[in-house]
């Protein structure tokens, strides 16, 4: 696998809100040293070029400034071979008595680098927009759960962004933002399939992001696509639209006339089966006999097919589907002849219920708190390292390491396990710049994991300030072993609150009613030691429990449980803000979801506004083998009585299970 073009962030000279930096200042020369050299002659090596996000403007005041940014714009490309400039509103405007210095600037930058490419993310660049390569399509990124966002049911995250349009006449002179391999992965390869070869825009296929947060396994398909695409690149970028009414939203062929690759997408919670013409209306003119091969989601080979004759191809649920259609003789080095084909089990998707209205349980509130603790309130990144789990690539844990560990990563105290990690300089903070909260308020909630039994639990902060809402002198927090019944427990709150516990008896959840804005570390003594916190996970943006004023209800059973399934609960309708919620109760016990679409609220993404919506909620349960023949409730709680939903139940799995392989 090779990469084209590496852009690097903002943020390495310009960063966001109008700084514009240099190349010659102490902050740039203690990240680069030597400057842009080693890096760009190690990405040489690879057959890699470089790219810049930054800002249009830097120009200054005086000519001097405006001779100095220019220069340095320009030495990206005269001496250090970059192939691309990513200017963005985020980095701020272009004033318009500067628009002469930018179309200097961008000229003498072409005469090194012909092929420069300009992305132009929402700017105004007067005289200069003669430069830019590109627009930014729908002026939509693509941060999964923060800047695009499901806006119906589904099974994953990214309907929204299976969903995106075409451009107008199929033109590749735009950027869509590439693939966000950041927030919410699963499903990322149909994104990139349609990316790459449905869209196939000048970048294609393009990601961003962190792809070290993918799993181990996921890396070969990663190349897979971006090899095979890398193979044809030269026919792809010959695209027409296919008819909606024979093969489904905006379907497109690419290729020439003896090989045709054909985009599919299902945003529907059922397979759908399309028709495909082995004709010159998909492009192919050539005659004879054509092999056609689903690459996507799953290898299969159709055969061989006479022109003029049609294929039934299935796409499975909220998915993209690839299929070549040629009547040249196999030279695929991806996908050789005698490949290994798949098929996938017959069942593992289905629907299996809609929940009836009901009178509100009795407990509704141990399940509404059964969800709120098992998910969480990290940052989305986060939740896709735990997503992936560990790696054996020491690259990828390198990257991990230098993401996860870097100050400005740990200066926004958007992880819980800082506080269970001993060191006084790290927190868990309620993230007020883009307060997720209901109403401004939630509550602090901390899962040790098991019932256990404690002397003493310590929460401390820096001062009394980071206790707030609290106040410095007493509260009361609430404790209990099954959700259902609580303790009240009565502490001397301070900016190091003891909780003393030593008759409260085993517990496993803890509650503070109002979660402090602040806190540096929770600890749990028995018998004068400190106890082991590795289970320990704590959230502080739900809200108390606010009351059930509709409910809804499944009793189901599985037989068998394929691998990585797991339950969807959509919620179609308008139900408001955070106004619907999911728990289960499994031989009851009571479970929660851990995931939703859109994602529960998180204290990451301080720079950007997590989008809300209040419709269309999709909860997920994972399942375990174990859960088979059990009995499983499926309660939806609606928090207003205005709330207008059907929630359906379905079961689905990913990856695909497979029944067989030949």
């Amino acid at each position: 696998m090779q990469l084209d073009i590496y852009a690097l962030d903002a943020g390495n000279i310009d960063t966001n809100n109008g700084y514009y930096g240099s190349m010659e200042s102490e902050r740039f020369r203690s990240r680069f040293p030597e400057g842009f050299g080693p890096l760009s002659r190690q990405a040489a090596v690879a057959g890699t070029r470089l790219g810049m996000w930054g800002g249009p403007d830097g120009f200054g005041d005086t000519p001097q400034e405006t001779a100095d940014r220019t220069e340095m714009v320009v030495s990206l490309f005269r001496d250090y071979n970059f192939a691309l400039l990513k200017l963005d509103a985020a980095c701020g405007r272009l004033r318009k008595e500067k628009t002469d210095a930018f179309d200097n600037m961008m000229t003498q930058a072409r005469q090194y680098a012909p092929d420069l490419i300009l992305l132009n993310h929402r700017l105004d660049l007067g005289t200069g927009m003669k430069h830019a390569t590109t627009y930014l399509l729908g002026g939509a990124e693509t941060y999964i759960d923060v800047l695009m966002t499901n806006d119906m049911t589904a099974p994953h995250h990214r309907a929204k962004a299976l969903s995106r349009e075409l451009t107008p006449g199929l033109t590749r002179l735009a950027e869509d933002h590439g693939v966000c391999l950041s927030s919410c992965l699963d499903y990322w390869e149909d994104d990139l399939i349609l990316q790459a070869f449905n869209r196939n825009l000048i970048l294609a296929p393009e990601i961003y992001g962190n792809p070290w947060l993918l799993r181990d396994d996921e890396y070969p398909y990663l190349a897979y696509i971006f090899n095979l695409h890398k193979q044809y690149n030269d026919i792809l970028v010959n695209g027409i639209v296919l008819p909606e009414s024979q093969y489904g939203p905006n379907a497109v062929s690419r290729g020439d006339g003896t090989t045709r690759f054909i985009t599919l997408r299902n945003l529907t919670w059922e397979p759908k089966k399309y028709v495909i013409s082995i004709d010159k209306t998909i492009g192919l003119t050539a005659k004879g006999k054509a092999t056609v091969l689903l690459y996507h989601p799953y290898v299969y080979d159709f055969g061989s097919h006479v022109t003029g004759s049609t294929v039934e191809v299935e796409v499975l649920p909220f998915r993209s589907a690839l299929v070549k259609v040629t009547t040249k003789k196999e030279m695929d080095k991806i996908i050789p002849q005698g490949v290994t084909c798949q098929a996938p089990v017959s069942d593992y998707h289905r629907k299996l219920a809609v929940l009836n209205e009901t009178e509100i349980p009795s407990d509704a509130e141990a399940i509404y708190y059964a969800t709120c603790y098992a998910a969480d309130n990290n940052a989305l990144e986060v939740r896709s390292l735990h997503r992936s789990g560990l790696t054996a690539i020491p690259e990828v844990q390198k990257a991990r390491d230098a993401f996860f560990n870097q100050n400005v990563f740990r200066g926004q105290e958007l992880w819980d396990k800082y506080l269970f990690d001993d060191d006084p300089e790290t927190a868990f903070s309620v993230n007020l710049r883009r307060d997720q909260r209901v109403n401004g308020q939630s509550a602090f909630l901390l899962d040790l994991g098991e019932n256990i039994q404690l002397d003493q639990l310590v929460i401390r902060t820096n001062s009394v300030t980071s206790l707030v809402p609290i106040e410095a002198g007493g509260y009361v927090a609430y404790i209990s072993s099954n959700l259902k019944d609580w303790k009240t427990i009565s502490f001397p709150s301070d900016a190091v609150s003891f909780i003393d516990l030593s008759k409260a008896g085993a517990f496993r959840y803890f509650r503070l009613n109002r979660s402090p804005m602040r806190l540096t570390e929770v600890e749990g003594y028995r018998g004068g030691a400190k106890v082991d916190r590795s289970k320990w996970r704590a959230s502080n943006l739900f809200r108390n429990y606010p009351g059930t004023k509709k409910a809804w209800k499944a009793d189901i059973k599985l037989d068998y449980i394929y691998p990585n399934a797991y339950l969807c609960v959509a919620l179609e309708g308008t139900h408001g803000i955070e106004g619907a919620w999911v728990g289960f109760k499994i031989d009851g016990h009571y479970v929660g979801s851990p995931d939703r679409a859109p994602s529960f609220a998180t204290n990451g993404e301080g720079q950007y506004p997590r989008v809300t919506s209040d419709k269309n909620y999709t909860y997920y349960l994972p399942l375990t083998g174990d859960m088979a023949g059990k009995e499983i409730e499926i309660h939806v709680l609606g928090f207003n009585n205005n709330i207008s939903i059907t929630p359906n139940v379905w079961v689905t799995a990913y990856p695909i299970p497979f029944n067989a392989k030949y």
